[in-house]
């Protein structure tokens, strides 16, 4: 039997009794339980029948930890079978099953909303791929709509609850302060604002506010600090 092969610990590997003239027999994986076995073997470099090398089992690893639905636990043997073949068996570990999704912050889209946009969804594996992309979909959606401080501030993954957290930072105004008045009080300025404090602040909206505000026909000119 091969020594075992940890991903991340381990830059070469040895195989125990293994040579470069031996060749693959089987290829095994142990350990998935929701993804298929096939899926996995068509990510591999190693082939039944091919030569053993090394640089394939590490090729092989990170194809698999690529996928995105396994831990970093990932590791390989061999299991010689005869003089010259031997077996290679890859041992994975599923992310957590995701029941729900939560959008903790989130106050100007409903979830239902934020959920159309991101590749992660109930139902599935946790998948570090989908949630990088879920990140930049997230903000893209925000952003486009005009929130252009959203941020995701961090992510909770699944434990025993298979609850999936997106931590989400809106940009919320703390304060509004108007300069420049002398005779106008400040309610007709604020009656023609949609932007309010404890709101997010989002720039459409805004714009929308100095036009409502210049409207008016008080002013000359109204400007924003800083500018949008």
């Amino acid at each position: 039997m091969g020594i075992f092969l940890k991903r991340f610990l381990i830059a070469l590997f040895f195989f125990v009794g293994a040579s470069y003239a031996d060749t693959v027999g089987q290829i095994r994986i142990s350990g998935n339980v929701s993804v298929d076995s096939t899926e996995i073997l068509t990510k591999l470099s190693s082939v039944s029948g091919g030569l053993l090398l090394t640089e394939n089992i590490e090729a092989d690893m990170e194809a698999i930890y690529a996928m995105g639905v396994f831990k970093d636990t990932i590791s390989a043997e061999t299991e010689r079978i005869s003089k010259a073949t031997v077996d290679i068996v890859f041992h994975v570990e599923e992310n957590p099953y995701i029941k729900q999704i939560l959008f903790v912050g989130a106050q100007s889209f409903s979830p239902e909303e934020l959920l159309l946009s991101t590749n992660s969804q109930p139902g599935q594996l946790l998948n570090y791929a989908s949630l990088r992309l879920d990140i930049q979909a997230l903000t893209n959606y925000y952003h486009d709509r005009g929130y252009v401080l959203m941020r995701v501030k961090e992510i909770i993954e699944p434990q025993k609850d298979e609850v999936l957290t997106f931590v989400i930072k809106e940009g919320v105004i703390e304060d509004i302060f108007i300069k420049g008045t002398t005779f106008t009080k400040e309610f007709v300025i604020t009656r023609e604002m949609t932007t309010h404090i404890g709101g997010a602040f989002n720039v459409s909206t805004l714009q929308g506010d100095v036009r409502n505000i210049y409207n008016t026909g008080y002013f000359d000119d109204v400007n924003i600090d800083p500018p949008l």
